[in-house]
């Protein structure tokens, strides 16, 4: 499934809003200083994997 400029754009605010609402509940996170957008990004790169593996779609976004 390709994403054009809209999707790609909707789904890094959502990486970005996860992130932060994982950071913000993780005191762990919290002391280490990890940024919102590395947990988000790698929280949304392991739900794509798992998506890509368990069911075969596999998404491209637009850059």
């Amino acid at each position: 499934m390709i994403l054009d400029a809209s999707y790609t754009l909707l789904f890094a605010c959502l990486a970005l809003l996860i992130g932060m609402i994982v950071v913000k509940i993780s005191p762990f996170l919290q002391k280490n200083h990890i940024p919102d957008a590395v947990v988000g990004g790698f929280i949304v790169a392991i739900v794509l994997l798992i998506v890509d593996k368990a069911a075969g779609y596999t998404f491209s976004f637009d850059t």
